[in-house]
């Protein structure tokens, strides 16, 4: 009886996650990981790098800070639209 699923290479399968990678959620991410360094520079005292943070910290320390940072984003979003 003949297989179901071809066998494929772990070669052939580091390809398809390539080609699976979405490229605008890339650019947006990037987009707003430098909105939020940029926000972060201008607020000081802030860790610029949103990466670094914990998830706790984000959950518990940061909330103030990222109340602030989304209301100042929808404020410049709500301007230029």
């Amino acid at each position: 009886m003949a297989a179901r699923l071809p066998e494929i290479s772990g070669e052939e399968i580091q390809k398809l996650a390539e080609k699976a990678v979405n490229k605008n959620t890339v650019e947006i991410t990037k987009a707003w990981m430098n909105v939020w360094k940029s926000w972060a520079e201008s607020k000081g005292g802030v860790n610029d790098d949103i990466v670094k943070y914990e998830v706790k910290e984000l959950d518990d320390g940061s909330r103030a800070s990222l109340s602030k940072f989304a209301k100042a984003m929808a404020l410049t979003t709500s301007r230029t639209a």
